[in-house]
């Protein structure tokens, strides 16, 4: 019998995506493009944040609208 697992991806848990945390910086840089682009889940000191509403997603570049605080832990799940 043939499997699906291999049409799920692969899922990418507690990644933190590189980029300055200064209260001043809003874009921020995935190691990779999520697959299907809505799986992507950006959480900012444990909040979901919202796309389209909170951040953009251009390729692998998040950009909050407001910079997150500076400190702040900035982390995403998703799948490729």
């Amino acid at each position: 019998m043939a499997s699906n697992l291999g049409n799920l991806g692969l899922f990418l848990d507690d990644i933190v995506p590189s980029g300055i945390v200064d209260g001043i910086n809003k874009v921020f840089v995935l190691p990779e493009l999520p697959n299907p682009v809505a799986s992507l889940r950006m959480y900012v000191n444990g909040l979901l944040n919202k796309q389209g509403t909170d951040y953009t997603l251009e390729d692998v570049d998040v950009t909050f609208l407001c910079p997150p605080a500076a400190g702040s832990i900035i982390t995403c799940w998703y799948r490729r």
